[in-house]
């Protein structure tokens, strides 16, 4: 009993260190991604929301479809943008796959997520083209980063670190600058669609104990071999520091995002009551 409690407990822990940073990052993006909506429709009503979703949908429909292409599922439909302003859903892709593969079972959880990582890459790619001289700072930065001892000090550190860097871009200079707020604008609209939806998540949960099991048997295997794969494992963690350091940028833009679509609601609300 003890032995199978033991593989168990080394299965999670080994998941918690590989995709601990994109769970929990996640967590935090969808509950300030919800807030902000929120503050966007009291502020504009729902056609505010459907303007910032122009933007937004097709970036996060796109780390779906290029999910989907990398693991081999196959895509019926796509809608890349919102065909009717009073539909509950704004965008999708439609796929299939062969449940028997197991590749193919795996790439449901990465799917699933995918609108993290395209969120990334378009904020990314909007800093390097808008605002190249913070985008420098900030990939200096990553660079930089050790990702050999991943310990909560070092955490704490890679995310106060990033955090300083990427505030250099909400600087007076930048205020004066018409690419500065293009750029504002349009990491809004991202900001405010990066999230998961509900289907989103069910089958990251899908995919994740899909992943679950093929570790546990894998683990199994090697206490059997003599293979210990905690090396094989705490190889691959490595990418976590990178991972801490982009995932904080998104976070903190998400977070730039709340902060000035409450002051527009707070603002609208003031009016609101003056007129009144």
């Amino acid at each position: 009993m003890m032995f199978m409690l033991d593989l168990i407990i080394l299965t999670v822990l080994q998941l918690s260190s590989l995709f601990g940073i994109i769970i929990v990052a996640g967590f935090f993006i969808n509950i300030i991604e919800r807030q902000s909506v929120k503050f966007i429709q009291q502020s504009f009503g729902k056609q505010g929301f459907l303007f910032t979703s122009w933007v937004g949908t097709p970036v996060h429909e796109f780390g779906h479809y290029v999910m989907c292409k990398l693991f081999n599922h196959k895509v019926i439909d796509v809608q890349w943008f919102p065909k009717d302003k009073h539909a509950s859903t704004l965008g999708y892709v439609a796929h299939r796959y062969n449940s028997g593969s197991l590749y193919q079972r795996i790439g449901v959880f990465f799917i699933s997520i995918g609108p993290l990582f395209s969120g990334l890459l378009a904020l990314a790619l909007l800093l390097y083209m808008l605002l190249p001289a913070s985008y420098a700072e900030f990939s200096t930065f990553t660079k930089s980063i050790e990702p050999s001892a991943l310990t909560i000090e070092n955490i704490m550190m890679i995310v106060k670190s990033s955090f300083e860097v990427i505030s250099t871009i909400f600087v007076v200079e930048n205020f004066t600058s018409i690419k500065f707020w293009i750029f504002l604008l349009l990491a809004i609209g991202i900001c405010t669609h990066i999230s998961l939806s509900p289907a989103d998540l069910r089958g990251a949960f899908s995919g994740f104990m899909t992943m679950t099991l093929l570790l546990f048997t894998i683990n199994l295997i090697a206490l059997f071999i003599g293979w210990d794969t905690n090396q094989f494992v705490s190889a691959l963690i490595q990418y976590n520091a990178y991972l801490i350091g982009w995932m904080s940028f998104v976070l903190f833009l998400s977070l730039i995002t709340l902060v000035i679509t409450f002051t527009i609601s707070f603002i609208s609300r003031i009016f609101l009551h003056i007129s009144i």
